[in-house]
């Protein structure tokens, strides 16, 4: 995909997946880090404070690929994007049990949730999965206009 036909959506959800894998990456070592050297060994808050930091450097590893992903404008960001913003957002309400940081769960949550709805956007997810996606209602007219069916074998359209 040239510079020119990148759309300032797509460029700024790639922005939000690098910010959401810098951002979790750091808040994995900060919680790995809680884990081993500051909470009690064997304690119910240390397993879920070492839990949650390994579910951070997935999210990381995954957001920089979906970054990647949507700087490139390959089809399988699109699902990358919902993972990896889905995720923040579980894993922000979950931070809540080990932190009493509650405005920054807020904030990653609220931005998160903008992030998927900007993906769910239909120029969005044609833009990413291609003219023959199926909308998030279920919308298949596309086909009567003989545009391929993405996963749907032959037999089945």
């Amino acid at each position: 995909m040239d510079r020119q036909e990148r759309a300032p959506a797509t460029l700024a959800l790639a922005l939000g997946a690098v910010l959401a894998g810098m951002y979790s990456q750091v808040l994995a070592t900060g919680l790995l880090l809680r884990g081993v050297l500051v909470t009690g060994a064997g304690s119910d808050l240390t397993t879920a404070t070492l839990l949650l930091g390994a579910v951070h450097v997935a999210v990381a590893v995954v957001a920089y690929a979906a970054a990647h992903g949507l700087w490139t404008g390959r089809r399988w960001s699109w699902s990358a994007g919902l993972f990896v913003f889905g995720v923040l957002i579980v894993a922000s309400c979950l931070r809540l049990f080990v932190a009493t940081d509650i405005a920054s769960a807020v904030i990653v949550t609220v931005l998160a949730a903008v992030a998927i709805w900007q993906l769910l956007q239909p120029a969005t997810r044609a833009r990413l999965v291609g003219a023959g996606a199926t909308d998030v209602a279920g919308d298949r007219s596309d086909l009567a206009a003989g545009a391929p069916a993405l996963g749907v074998p032959p037999a089945v359209r």
